[in-house]
């Protein structure tokens, strides 16, 4: 079980709020204990650490998850969590590597906690577990550099929780270039007091009000920030310029790039419309050229405005769609030719990974949300001599003269510098963050000269941190694969970024196990497990050689099975008669036999044999008892087994005997001509019509699509402009449900109307980015309409994300298959059959081992390593395979055939020729059912719900259900089906995906 403590942005207010939320409405919420506030401020940089106490008022332990999205220049430097009662530093790992391992030692029930960095300024910290009636402690800590008003400041915590804290301790410490400062909100009655660099003050507060606010100022003059490691020398400038190096500008031509992805809704738009209303009114006459953009560039508009005349611009501005993924890379800015260029988003890229071309013209981006990705946007704007205005700190009036000033710095030079330092321009002041193994550098801005200047004295740890995260944000922007290099720098200075997270991990054999270095106080112990991991590694290696034996072997009895000649007796015909009884009646065990607390003694076998003498497959069969039901199916000898539920004997209690047996309605087929029925009861048999043998055409009735939602029924027999405007109306309710635009985009599709759906489905990726859940369940869509790029896109990411899941390369492969890039999918089937996987690798070696074999057969020309293809190629009449996309949860997939008899994992081969390849079950599947030669009838295919045992239950399981015919022959083709298990659903709850014909 999972609660999420959501730290929320209040769109447009400029405040970071933490809220409680509860997933499951009968769990209380956790609530904060206590909290240490500690804010450590040095000119205008501040560090803020925050000491939370959560506690479970809960009779069990919960996995708790705080998400919450950080300012522009903010981020995470620090995590630790309460292990044994001890507080344990997190380190830095690779983030995929962490993301696996929290997942794998989650399901392991034992102490991981993980900071990542999900997509643009969100952030999440999982930590498992909270204990039942008891507290969890950890520390967060994050750096960032207040937004500048001229020389002026202010301070809020970068978030702010959503309720009062009941007890707690804030202090607050300054220091540097600091002329006046001021507390405001409810703690305006504090003061500070002198330290011997700077002010402090601490309070112990019964309540700890949400408005915390310090304004600070600071001398206008040069001021600078170092540090020392390693033997380098860090350091930050800020010099004042006094608009001396800026130039005014009067644009005749402006081009207006606009951001309507899903985001934008929490962007403060009327605001940033008002600053760009005030620009305009200054102008006489003055082109406007509009490029809407979220994945890719939508239709753009043109505008003249004459006199501040703007209406017709904000009337169309206000008008547009917001919806949809997002990609700054989608817009090339030198297509549209400007003056001047304002570029309004929150650079979250959700989509794609293309870089954006720097602007030839001066470019200024508007940041109306103080999570917006500062760094990325000051990447496009500083080179074109823009700036990014802050529209969060300063009203439309203090900001609206800045979009005339651009930057005119032509000479800036530094003196001795290692690499290449990181600018940026204000208004009325240059930053400068740079690197230099000397002892003094020489600073030169075109005519004034600052220096030489010692590196020496004014230690401030944070300023090597702030380096580095520019210059991972530098290289990543312009370089998307340097990864690994950046990777290095983020381990190196101890940062959350898109390639790295903060990691705990409960004992030394855990780091090990993972190759994770731990904090100092594991070292000896890591190293210790690192010895022992020698046996272990040498275990591993003989179990992937025993997993290759293994998937080998499955694949020989496949081909065997395949040899073999199925032959179908008929029913035996009969007439009509009055119910009889059943000839046989086996018994293991009495009807009403109380079960024995062991299980080997307990349980209920029963055969069913009908009159003639023939097993009965395929029998739904429902036992009742006091405490519910219970329910098998026979198997192909007529056979079933029914065991209560396991939990009862590691309670060492004992079970009630069963009450009655009734046998469930069974049908045959469904042609009307040769309708067999077999109605089978509690000692009874009802028989009539037999189907016979006649030459196989494949019919395919797919269950029709659910329309019953208050959604989908708004969006029915509209115009394509009406479905549209509907569809905007709705989103605004169900804007946070995935399930929404999962159903809109099938409905949509299904109307043809692949471009919306298309959109509609990217808000997938907008909603929950960088989940690789989401991102296989955004793949599986756009794959199974066409859209195959956009799903090796999607499924790509998910390998980075997590490499760990062969079920993702799997998917990859079949990607690329669809795309005829028969070689590279040849190679993804390669890896997933010889790598060595935590779950079932054997399951999924051997069924991706069938699919290699199949395009193998299909194109010759590959190049494949041991293929195993036998003597000649298998075919099938029919082939389903079932997958799902949540981990901890287990779908069956059913396929009964027309006489009745089901295959599943309880009955792997059917009397008609069925097979029922491998059972894998706990997590995403696939399951994969054959027939080699399908025989006259209805062939009923359905999901099942087994079991769900997911630590957090975050929406309804979705499952896709792929259906070939004539599969591995030249006209095979394929039909999918999407699904859900609602979140209400109960387990072995069953959907009916399709029904086939065979005539």
């Amino acid at each position: 079980m999972c609660i999420v403590l959501c730290l929320l942005m209040l769109a447009g207010s400029g405040t970071p709020v933490a809220k409680l939320k509860v997933i499951q409405p009968t769990e209380q919420a956790l609530f904060i204990q206590s909290l240490a506030l500690n804010v450590d401020i040095d000119n205008d940089a501040a560090v803020t650490t925050y000491d939370l106490t959560y506690f479970n008022a809960n009779d069990r332990d919960l996995e708790a998850r705080l998400e919450f999205p950080l300012p522009g220049d903010a981020f995470v430097t620090r995590f630790a969590m309460e292990v044994d009662g001890q507080l344990r530093e997190g380190v830095v790992v690779d983030k995929a590597k962490g993301r696996q391992a929290y997942d794998e030692i989650v399901s392991m029930k034992v102490d991981p906690g993980l900071v990542e960095q999900v997509q643009g300024r969100d952030f999440r910290a999982d930590v498992y577990p909270v204990p039942a009636r008891d507290s969890k402690r950890l520390v967060i800590e994050i750096l960032e550099v207040l937004p500048r008003d001229h020389r002026s400041w202010l301070y809020r915590p970068p978030v702010r929780l959503s309720e009062l804290i009941k007890q707690g301790q804030l202090t607050i410490n300054l220091k540097g270039s600091i002329t006046q400062q001021k507390i405001l909100g409810s703690y305006s009655n504090l003061r500070f007091t002198k330290t011997g660099n700077g002010l402090s003050m601490t309070t112990h507060l019964e309540q700890f009000p949400n408005d915390l606010e310090i304004e600070i100022s600071s001398i206008a003059k040069l001021w600078r920030n170092d540090c020392d490691v390693n033997g380098s020398h860090y350091f930050r400038f800020v010099i004042p310029t006094n608009d001396r190096l800026t130039k005014v500008i009067k644009p005749t031509h402006i081009s207006l790039f606009w951001d309507v992805s899903g985001s934008a809704m929490n962007r403060n738009r009327q605001k940033e419309w008002q600053l760009i209303e005030s620009y305009l009114k200054q102008e006489d006459e003055v082109e406007v050229t509009v490029v809407p953009f979220s994945y890719h560039v939508e239709e753009v508009a043109f505008f003249t405005i004459q006199d501040g005349k703007t209406r017709d611009l904000e009337a169309f501005l206000m008008g547009l769609l917001i919806d949809g993924a997002s990609c700054l890379g989608a817009v090339n800015f030198n297509n549209y030719h400007a003056d001047l260029g304002l570029l309004v988003t929150d650079a979250v890229d959700t989509f794609c990974e293309d870089i954006p071309v720097i602007p030839s013209f001066p470019m200024h981006a508007l940041a109306s949300v103080p999570n917006v990705d500062t760094q990325a946007l000051w990447q496009i704007v500083s080179l074109s001599g823009g700036r990014v205005i802050d529209l969060t700190a300063s009203s439309v009036s203090q900001i609206a003269d800045q979009l005339n000033h651009v930057s005119s710095v032509s000479d800036f030079q530094i003196h001795p510098l290692d690499g290449v330092p990181h600018i940026r321009r204000y208004t009325d002041s240059i930053e400068v963050i740079g690197k230099t193994q000397a002892e003094t550098i020489a600073v030169r801005l075109q005519e004034h000269r600052f220096g030489p200047i010692s590196l020496a004295g004014t230690e401030s740890p944070w300023v090597a941190v702030l380096w580095a995260n520019a210059e991972i944000a530098r290289a990543r922007f312009m370089h998307a694969d340097h990864a690994d290099s950046l990777r290095d720098i983020a381990i190196e200075f101890g940062l959350v970024t898109a390639f790295t997270s903060l990691i705990v991990l409960e004992d030394a054999w855990q780091y090990a196990l993972y190759g994770i270095e731990p904090p100092p106080e594991l070292l000896e112990d890591f190293e210790e497990a690192l010895e022992d991991m020698a046996d272990w590694e040498a275990d591993q290696i003989q179990d992937s050689k025993e997993n290759r034996e293994a998937i080998q072997s499955e694949y020989d009895d496949l081909r065997e099975w395949y040899a073999e000649e199925f032959t179908i007796p008929p029913l035996r015909p009969s007439q009509k008669v009055a119910e009889k009884a059943i000839k046989t009646h086996e018994w293991y065990t009495s009807v009403n036999y109380y079960l024995s607390s062991d299980p080997k003694n307990s349980g209920l076998r029963i055969k069913v044999i009908c009159e003639q003498g023939d097993a009965l497959p395929g029998v739904s069969i429902q036992i009742d008892n006091q405490q519910g039901n219970r329910s098998a199916v026979t198997d192909i000898n007529g056979e079933a087994f029914i065991n209560p539920d396991a939990g009862v004997y590691s309670m060492g209690a004992f079970m009630p005997g069963f009450n009655s047996v009734t046998f469930n309605d069974l049908k045959i087929n469904a042609d009307l001509q040769t309708l067999v029925t077999v109605v089978m009861r509690y000692a009874s048999v009802e028989e009539c019509l037999v189907v016979t043998a006649s030459p196989a055409t494949i019919l395919l009735k797919v269950k029709p699509y659910d329309t019953d939602t208050h959604y989908i029924n708004a969006l029915l027999n509209l115009n394509d402009q009406q479905i549209q405007e509907q569809y905007a109306f709705q989103r605004a309710k169900y804007a946070e449900s995935p399930s929404f635009y999962l159903d809109v985009a099938s409905l949509l599709f299904e109307k043809q109307l692949g471009e919306m759906g298309h959109r509609v489905l990217s808000n997938l990726a907008e909603l929950t980015p960088d989940t690789h859940n989401t991102l296989t369940l955004l793949a599986m869509h756009y794959r199974a309409h066409g859209y195959n790029w956009d799903a090796i896109w999607a499924l790509a990411k998910v390998t980075m994300l997590r490499p760990d899941l062969p079920q993702a390369w799997r998917q990859l492969a079949l990607a690329y298959l669809s795309t005829n890039e028969y070689q590279l999918a040849l190679d993804l089937f390669d890896h997933v059959i010889t790598g060595s996987w935590p779950q079932d690798p054997v399951g999924i070696g051997f069924i991706s081992l069938e699919e290699k074999n199949a395009l193998v057969a299909a194109r010759k020309n590959l190049q494949a390593a041991n293929p195993n293809l036998g003597d000649e190629p298998m075919h099938f009449d029919l082939r389903f395979c079932l997958t799902w996309d949540t981990p901890n949860s287990t779908v069956d997939l059913w396929v009964t055939d027309p006489r009745g008899e089901k295959c599943y994992y309880g009955n792997v081969q059917t009397k008609s020729g069925a097979r029922y390849l491998y059972d894998i079950w706990q997590s995403y599947g696939p399951q994969v059912i054959l027939v080699k030669k399908a025989i006259p009838g209805v062939y009923r295919i359905e999901a099942n719900l087994y079991g769900d045992a997911r630590t957090s239950l975050f929406g309804p399981i979705s499952v896709q259900a792929d259906i070939f015919r004539d599969y591995g022959r030249d006209n095979q083709k394929q039909t999918t089906r999407f699904l859900r298990f609602d979140e209400h659903n109960e387990i072995n709850d069953q959907i009916l995906i399709a029904e086939i014909t065979i005539e």
